[in-house]
């Protein structure tokens, strides 16, 4: 319910998460006022390129109902 911090107003708010090893990649969700936010994140050397992309394509199909490819090349 925080709408502003120091006199500002917050257009929108996510949190870094920390990430341990094993596995070392996480998916995390947030929420502030209607936005949706999504944070992928892995420690160097434990996925690979194409991994990423996999995870990311995947979450996005699942998310929004469809395959977005356009979506996956602009992020990676």
């Amino acid at each position: 319910e925080l709408t502003h911090f120091a006199g500002a107003p917050i257009a929108n708010a996510w949190h870094l998460p920390c990430v341990s090893a094993p596995p070392g990649s996480g998916i995390f969700f947030g929420e502030h006022g209607d936005q949706l936010n999504v944070t992928l994140s892995w420690r160097d050397g434990c996925l690979t390129d194409e991994e990423r992309r996999l995870m990311l394509a995947s979450l996005i199909e699942d998310l929004l109902g469809e395959a977005r490819p356009d979506l996956v090349d602009a992020a990676v």
